[in-house]
C-alpha cells in the first residue's frame, strides 16, 4: 500500500483553484489598434479603442487602490473609446533628463484591465513615455509594444526655448519707445541695468 502525502493544504488548493478561475474569467472584448496618446502641458492622456463598450478599470502599475490614480467608472459612460488623465509626476512616474536631444521624459506603466476586480486574459499594459523636447514645437507620437504584456508608448512634446541677456537700459526706455541698449557683460554698482528673457514669441523683462 502506498500512502501519498499532501504537500500543501485544502486553503492553498482552494486558493490556487480560485486564482485560475479569476484568471479564466471570459470578456469578450480586446483593444483594437494602437493606443493614442497626448503630452499636454500638466498631464498624460491616454486613449484607447475597444471592440466592445468597455466596463473595465485603468490604473497605473502598482497603484490600483489609490483613488487618485484610477479611473474605473466606464461603465456609466458607455463607451468604446475609453481615456485616462494622470499628472506629471503623480503615481509613481518617473522623470528622466535628456541632453541629447535636449528635454524631459517623464515614463509610467499604465494597466488596462476589463474587469473592475480581477485580472483578466485580455487585459493589457502599456509603458507611456512622454519626451517634451525643448525649443521645438512638433509633436510626434510612436507605438512600440509582467504578468500582462507591457507596449512602450512614447510622445513629444515641445518645450517653449528661451534666451538670456542683460542691457544697459531701463523699463523707462522702454515705454518711450526705445529699444534696449546692446547686450553687456559687465557693469557697476549704482547702473541701471535690464535683465530681458526670450522665450519663442514672449518677452519677460526684470529690472
Amino acid at each position: 500500500m502506498v500512502t501519498v502525502k499532501w504537500k500543501y493544504s485544502i486553503p492553498f488548493l482552494i486558493f490556487i483553484i480560485l486564482i485560475s478561475e479569476i484568471y479564466g474569467i471570459a470578456i469578450d472584448n480586446d483593444i483594437i489598434g494602437e493606443p493614442d496618446i497626448e503630452c499636454l502641458d500638466q498631464e498624460i492622456r491616454v486613449w484607447v479603442k475597444t471592440r466592445k463598450q468597455f466596463a473595465g478599470r485603468i490604473y497605473a502599475k502598482g497603484k490600483a487602490d489609490d483613488p487618485d490614480c484610477f479611473k474605473d467608472d466606464f461603465a456609466s459612460q458607455r463607451t468604446k473609446k475609453p481615456h485616462f488623465d494622470l499628472s506629471l509626476g503623480m503615481c509613481g512616474m518617473k522623470s528622466l533628463r535628456s541632453f541629447d536631444p535636449r528635454g524631459m521624459y517623464y515614463g509610467i506603466t499604465l494597466v488596462i484591465s476589463f474587469h473592475p476586480l480581477f485580472i483578466t486574459k485580455v487585459d493589457q499594459a502599456f509603458h507611456v513615455k512622454c519626451f517634451f523636447e525643448e525649443a521645438n514645437r512638433g509633436l510626434t507620437a510612436e507605438l512600440g509594444v509582467s504578468m500582462i504584456p507591457t507596449t512602450e508608448v512614447e510622445a513629444r512634446h515641445g518645450i517653449p526655448g528661451c534666451t538670456y541677456s542683460i542691457h544697459r537700459s531701463s523699463i523707462d526706455d522702454l515705454d518711450s519707445g526705445r529699444p534696449p541698449g546692446a547686450p553687456i557683460q559687465f557693469a557697476k554698482i549704482g547702473d541701471r541695468v535690464l535683465h530681458q528673457w526670450h522665450c519663442d514669441d514672449r518677452m519677460l523683462l526684470l529690472l
